[in-house]
């Protein structure tokens, strides 16, 4: 009889367990859901791969922080201008990589320090001996910066004074091989982009930084407050602060950038 009611203990403990366990899963699986991430055509942050599938630093982070919490998550590619207004009324719930401003946090929470550290870097032909690494440096220099690509509060002053000598391409690409024909001096970029795209394009050896960074921004994964409440944009970025501090975020930066 003592054996039997040892036996029996044990098993009803294990039936406890399982059923916890199911409970767990099946509470989990109700309050998931499905969020809707804007995203800009910036390689290597975030990019359609040959199989039209979203990929980049910036995808697999928020992907991993989503699917962390027991969501899943879905990313569209817009116009840039579609999808901040997407976000503010709440077509989609987040949108990356997206700069801090008192106007944007009006209507996008900004929570905790962003996801990536960006650094704005002058770049130059190899075969070029000068450097650059402030704005008043690089006045005396022809500069190529794509269009639409900001370069920070700094550069954006200096440009509108006229202050710096600023030719306008649609790309990365084209900003470098504009610079490496000759046609401008130096191309400003995001540090990450330009590298990423002159090693994409067979021409990493020919390019380099043409001194220290001028300037950085924080990209943030910015969530849309039509959507989104205080508690889960939290929880989103606690995840994202425990990636960081366990080396999955530099695991993902090293899968795209060598």
């Amino acid at each position: 009889m003592f054996h039997f009611d040892v036996k029996f203990k044990l098993f009803m403990k294990k039936i406890f367990a399982l059923l916890t366990l199911l409970l767990c899963l099946c509470a989990q699986t109700a309050f998931a859901k499905t969020y809707k991430v804007a995203l800009a055509n910036i390689p290597p942050y975030a990019f359609n791969d040959e199989n039209n599938n979203a990929n980049g630093i910036l995808v697999d982070v928020t992907r991993d922080a989503f699917q962390r919490l027991g969501h899943q998550v879905t990313f569209n590619f817009y116009p840039w201008a579609r999808s901040i207004q997407n976000v503010k009324t709440g077509r989609v719930d987040a949108i990356t990589p997206f700069f801090h401003s008192d106007e944007r946090a009006e209507y996008t929470h900004f929570v905790g320090k962003g996801v990536l550290t960006m650094e704005l870097q002058f770049f130059k032909s190899v075969t070029e001996d000068f450097k650059v690494s402030t704005l008043e440096q690089a006045a005396a220099y022809r500069i190529a910066k794509v269009s639409k690509a900001s370069m920070g509060e700094r550069f954006s002053a200096y440009e509108k004074a006229g202050k710096l000598k600023v030719d306008y391409v649609p790309n990365t690409l084209t900003g470098l091989k504009v610079m490496l024909a000759g046609r401008t001096d130096l191309f400003a970029s995001v540090r990450t982009i330009a590298l990423y795209a002159a090693n994409s394009a067979g021409f990493a050896k020919a390019v380099g930084p043409a001194g220290k960074p001028f300037d950085q921004r924080q990209a943030y994964l910015a969530f849309s407050r039509k959507t989104m409440d205080q508690e889960t944009c939290d929880l989103l970025v606690n995840e994202i602060e425990l990636m960081r501090k366990a080396g999955r975020i530099d695991e993902i930066i090293k899968k795209y950038v060598n």
